[in-house]
């Protein structure tokens, strides 16, 4: 029964500080690392610039009624939290006659039942 409250311990600490969780048995003869945190819950992936079906189909549900500016995204970002937050990293072009284009992170929150929600659109400045 130790075992078991160890590994609880070590299951909370690991997911609240993003390290590896490690699992101690009575006699402390042995350690174990747990796999079963990949990925973190809470942390970011890395950028990539391979925007799979479903990031680009949320991005395109929360962008859908934008108007004024068209939004390219060129590299993608997503954290786990009781749905999944994107970071998209995108050029924008103004449909406006002689505006120039400028580059944007569009965060976007997709809970895990209901649509995509655009939660800022924020200029990237240099």
């Amino acid at each position: 029964m130790k075992q078991l409250s160890t590994i609880g311990l070590g299951a909370i600490l690991g997911f609240m500080l993003s390290f590896p969780v490690l699992a101690i048995n009575e006699s402390e003869t042995w350690v174990e690392e747990l796999s079963f945190y990949d990925p973190v819950p809470g942390g970011w992936t890395d950028f990539s610039t391979q925007i799979d079906a479903s990031a680009r189909q949320v991005f395109d549900e929360a962008l859908g009624r934008i108007v004024g500016v068209e939004y390219s995204p060129i590299a993608v970002a997503s954290q786990v939290s009781q749905g999944v937050n994107y970071r998209f990293f995108c050029n924008a072009y103004p449909v406006t006659p002689g505006m120039q284009t400028y580059p944007v992170m569009v965060r976007i929150y997709k809970p895990i039942y209901g649509k995509a929600q655009l939660m800022t659109i924020r200029d990237v400045h240099e």
